[in-house]
């Protein structure tokens, strides 16, 4: 009787194990399948501007979900991410209710079809990356290579385009076969995350070298892309990978800043005149020229910038929509304008404090549930100090675009499985415990 018990629980977990292998094959695919879509279309060729589209994004959803309920029910995992998710979900309904009160979808104005799609896109991120950290750290590798060379072959086409055209990818509408600004300001954390894992992990070489090569094109394609804000974040995220990568302590990183900051202030009129020196070359398109003589204006004291003032001018708009009703936000109609050049003042525009307090709530229960289950903590760390520049970015950006969230909340967490767990090994002959802070695969 006791061996048919044992017996007939046997079958049942291998029951149960084929099930789980099932969903999690279904949820790689869907996955592969919905990044190819995500990223490599961001290469408008005409396809992507056809009706077909539509219908390729609808069914892409939909697999997708389908492959998400699958897996979170093998893995018992859907009321925990419903919980981290649901004060946005709650947001998304209110924003709703106010879409379907103006009874008018989009203006010159006011864009409420912008503020829906912003929380879609953190929602759908968020449900990616829970899910996402379902997998087993094998399958996650074979889908983190397969994404990286998604990343490398994205950005090729770019290249002929911006040397024909400088403007190109500022200008995407009238070209085929370009990137456009949510790809670039996606990948920005990214690079930061990748040259530490390049640096302190031990990776095949088919990995690494393709790895190295997102770095670099991705890297290239944005200093040469014509987006002042974006070449000078990624310099940063480069800069403080290194540093990262090399157990730079936080103390040290202060003072290094300090000394920086130091060092421009008092070289700030040789700094003004390098960039008023760029901005006379010929390598530049002219809009990049406008953002170099601000720069250089700035450095110098003769101004702050058009560029710079325009963007603080959207910022007002959308304070200025908040004070109106700081509790839920203005109504969705033309007589509010937003900026829609930043996030977070444009979020306390169209939701007041009660959607800020909503979003801040799940994204910090999001990233306590992410972190908690990072078994090597120097990566934890890293990713939280990484996911800093994102939110620095939120600052001169819009970053509620689902590729930079699918990367920042989805990606970047499950890059954890490159690094091994912390690990306490016992000494043979002292009985004593050596903790090792950073693993290697």
């Amino acid at each position: 009787m006791t061996s048919s018990i044992s017996g007939y629980k046997t079958v049942l977990k291998k029951v149960r194990q084929s099930r789980i292998d099932f969903a999690e094959k279904f949820y790689a695919f869907a996955t592969f399948m919905s990044l190819i879509w995500q990223y490599c279309t961001v290469i408008y060729y005409p396809f992507v501007r056809s009706a077909i589209s539509s219908f390729v994004t609808i069914a892409d959803l939909l697999i997708w979900a389908l492959a998400w309920v699958l897996l979170t029910i093998q893995k018992r995992d859907i009321k925990i991410q419903l919980k981290v998710v649901l004060p946005v979900i709650i947001l998304f309904v209110l924003l709703l209710v106010k879409l379907v009160q103006a009874g008018s979808y989009s203006n010159d104005y006011f864009a409420p079809s912008r503020s829906i799609y912003q929380m879609y896109s953190l929602i759908y991120a968020l449900f990616f990356g829970l899910a996402f950290r379902l997998l087993s750290d094998k399958t996650k590798r074979k889908l983190l290579f397969y994404f990286y060379i998604i990343l490398t072959v994205t950005v090729l086409p770019s290249f002929v385009y911006v040397f024909i055209f400088k403007d190109a990818i500022r200008d995407e509408a009238p070209f085929y076969g370009i990137i456009d600004f949510q790809y670039i300001y996606s990948v920005i954390p990214l690079v930061g995350i990748t040259i530490i894992i390049l640096i302190c992990g031990k990776l095949n070489k088919q990995l690494r070298l393709v790895m190295l090569l997102m770095v670099l094109t991705n890297t290239a394609i944005i200093l040469v892309s014509n987006f002042a804000t974006a070449m000078m974040f990624i310099c940063f995220t480069v800069l403080l990978g290194l540093l990262i990568a090399k157990k730079v302590k936080l103390k040290k990183l202060l003072i290094a800043a300090i000394i920086l900051l130091l060092a421009v202030i008092l070289f700030r009129n040789l700094i003004a005149e390098i960039f008023f020196a760029l901005e006379r070359s010929n390598i530049f398109s002219v809009v990049m020229k406008h953002r170099l003589h601000d720069i250089g204006s700035i450095f110098s004291g003769e101004d702050f910038g058009w560029s710079f003032i325009a963007r603080f001018n959207l910022m007002n708009y959308s304070w200025q929509a908040f004070l109106k009703n700081p509790i839920f936000g203005v109504s969705f109609d033309s007589a509010n304008i937003l900026g829609f050049h930043d996030t977070w003042f444009t979020l306390l525009g169209y939701s007041g404090i009660v959607g800020l307090v909503l979003v801040i709530i799940t994204v910090a229960l999001y990233l306590r549930l992410v972190t908690k289950q990072m078994e090597n903590k120097y990566y934890a760390k890293s990713y939280l100090l990484m996911l800093s520049v994102v939110l620095l970015l939120s600052f001169f950006n819009p970053i509620l675009s689902k590729s930079i969230l699918m990367i920042a909340l989805g990606i970047m967490p499950a890059l954890s499985c490159y690094f091994e767990p912390d690990t306490k090994i016992e000494k043979s002959k002292r009985g004593k415990n050596v903790k090792y802070n950073r693993a290697y695969l």
